[in-house]
């Protein structure tokens, strides 16, 4: 007999990056362990708005810790990462970026 699956919870981080909106939702589903150990590995994904610009990145949770890597141009590596408090860096070490900003969460229900 199967059972009727409720609603899965998901976080939208949304972002004041000096300005700029950032915005990226976590689905905590992608870090649960598999049921089954012959279940593929989960990929955690997420697409990014920043500004204008739409692009893919992987999110992390560590703790209270929420981020994402994504692959910025030229083939460098992007990391933003949020702290429990809502403090905020957008960061580029290759580009010479670094954006500081202010976040919130709001749980949502997909």
């Amino acid at each position: 007999m199967a059972m009727a699956a409720g609603p899965v919870s998901a976080e939208a981080v949304l972002c004041d990056m000096q300005g700029a909106a950032l915005e990226f939702f976590i689905d905590r589903n992608h870090f649960a362990a598999p049921v089954d150990p012959d279940e593929p590995p989960r990929r955690a994904a997420t697409v990014v708005s920043y500004g204008t610009q739409q692009f893919p990145a992987t999110p992390f949770l560590i703790g209270d810790t929420r981020g994402f890597e994504a692959e910025g141009l030229g083939g460098t590596t992007t990391l933003f990462v949020m702290q429990p408090n809502g403090d905020a860096v957008f960061s580029d070490s290759l580009a010479g970026t670094r954006i500081t900003g202010k976040c919130t969460i709001r749980k949502d229900e997909k």
